[in-house]
């Protein structure tokens, strides 16, 4: 749902569409806390869950604060708007990809010990 709303970002036509995709992206935090949760469980010891936990629910609030910097960053240099968004989507797999071969190697390495 983040790579849709990026994607819908960049190419919005005009600042309604843009804010609808601001909404998107806080509606695909919603859409993440039951898989980051069970990840958390899985992968960090009990005792700092709660704070792991806390980093991943303010994750979308600081990316969404830092991409819009970024954007008027890459604007102010003479390039359009539309580059960070579409840039922020092509990475944003990334964000889904990674925690799954981290999470996938320890479940390995988990099984090797055990």
């Amino acid at each position: 749902m983040a790579v849709a709303d990026l994607a819908f970002r960049a190419a919005a036509p005009g600042p309604a569409v843009f804010s609808l995709g601001i909404a998107l992206a806080s509606a695909s935090e919603g859409f993440a806390w039951t898989p980051f949760n069970s990840m958390t469980e899985q992968a960090v010891p009990e005792q700092y869950q709660k704070r792991v936990l806390s980093v991943v629910s303010t994750g979308t609030t600081f990316g969404i604060i830092l991409a819009g910097l970024l954007a008027m960053a890459i604007a102010s240099a003479g390039l359009s708007w539309r580059t960070a968004w579409w840039a922020f989507a092509a990475l944003a797999p990334i964000a889904l990809i990674l925690p799954a071969l981290l999470l996938s190697k320890q479940d390995s390495l988990s099984m090797e010990a055990g």
